[in-house]
C-alpha cells in the first residue's frame, strides 16, 4: 500500500484517481474502526503507527486525511502513544527534503 506513489502499485488506468482508492478508501474504514479502544489497541499493536506516518508524506489529501484522523484516534488516550506517534511522524518528516510545516 505504501508503493502507490513510487509506481510499483499499478492501476488499470495509470494517472487516475483509481490508484488511490485503495488506500483512501482502506484508511477511511480504519478510522470509523479506530472509534473503538480494542481497535485502536489492536491498530497499535499491529504496529500500524509507522505505516501511518509514511502514508501522512502523500501528496493526496484524500489519503492523508483519514490517516490523520486514525493517528488522532489512537493518540486520545494515552501520553504514551501520544509522544510515539509524534516521534514516528517527526522522524518521518525529517528524512524528507523538503518536509510540510502544519
Amino acid at each position: 500500500m505504501l508503493d502507490f506513489e513510487s509506481g510499483a502499485y499499478k492501476s488499470f488506468a495509470a494517472g487516475s484517481d483509481w490508484d488511490f482508492d485503495v488506500p483512501r478508501y482502506g484508511g477511511m474504514a480504519l478510522w470509523s474502526l479506530a472509534k473503538s479502544t480494542k481497535n485502536r489497541d489492536a491498530i497499535r499493536r499491529a504496529g500500524a503507527i509507522p505505516v501511518l506516518a509514511k502514508l501522512m508524506k502523500t501528496k493526496q489529501v484524500s489519503v492523508v486525511i483519514p490517516t490523520v484522523g486514525i493517528l488522532q484516534e489512537c493518540a486520545s488516550e494515552v501520553r504514551n502513544w501520544q509522544v510515539y506517534i509524534l516521534a514516528r511522524i517527526l522522524n518521518q518528516y525529517a528524512s524528507c527534503p523538503n518536509p510540510l510545516i502544519f
